[in-house]
């Protein structure tokens, strides 16, 4: 990846809830600015969070696709269940309609 130092803010790694840049950033828990795990949510670069960094991108795009079954099963539930609300809700003003 071609860097120019005109663009090295790019490249800096930043909190990813307050987006503020720590000196430190890669080696702390926390960002100093608002307290952010940086275990659960560890800070990215400007260039990582949009895809110009051709090694994240490739991670990326490799890792789509694969949903949690877990969370499949809980969202067609969903699905149906709203489903069956609104056929529920159009028949009973398909009902009031006809009186």
């Amino acid at each position: 990846m071609l860097q120019h130092p005109a663009t090295a803010w790019v490249h800096l790694a930043r909190c990813v809830s307050c987006g503020k840049r720590s000196d430190h950033a890669r080696e702390q828990k926390h960002c100093p600015h608002c307290g952010c795990d940086f275990l659960d949510r560890p800070p990215r670069t400007y260039a990582q969070m949009e895809g110009l960094d051709p090694s994240v991108a490739a991670r990326g795009r490799r890792n789509r696709g694969r949903a949690n079954p877990e969370w499949m099963l809980h969202r067609r539930a969903l699905v149906v269940l709203i489903t069956v609300l609104v056929l529920i809700g159009l028949a009973g003003i398909g009902l009031s309609l006809v009186r």
